[in-house]
């Protein structure tokens, strides 16, 4: 919200927070985190078919893919990147939705596989 305060004023703060937790992070921020969940769930198969040799490493390193994804998708990635693109990624998961999300990550992990 503190971003979105930054660039809009406090109404549309309020009406564009609104409209990603009860549309693409839906579920996301309850007691039992159903939709967190099942993303990390899903996020782990295409992580492993898609990086077959860093997931191989993580297992090894006992680095569970918990540990890196949950605190980004939480936060739609807004901690880890700078105000303008972070401000884009949440343009981008209002109009694509939750898929924008895996699309982020799988983005970054391309980004820093070497």
């Amino acid at each position: 919200a503190g971003l979105l305060l930054e660039v809009v004023s406090e109404e549309v703060a309020f009406y564009m927070l609104a409209l990603i937790c009860e549309g693409p992070l839906f579920r996301y921020h309850c007691k039992d985190m159903v939709r967190v969940r099942a993303d990390i769930a899903a996020m782990r198969e295409i992580f492993n078919d898609e990086f077959p040799d860093l997931s191989e490493m993580a297992l090894m390193a006992g680095l569970p893919l918990e540990l890196i994804v949950a605190p980004s998708l939480l936060v739609c990635f807004i901690n880890f990147l700078p105000a303008p693109t972070a401000l884009r990624c949440l343009e981008v998961i209002v109009v694509d939705g939750e898929i924008a999300l895996f699309a982020i990550a799988l983005s970054f992990i391309r980004l820093h596989e070497k």
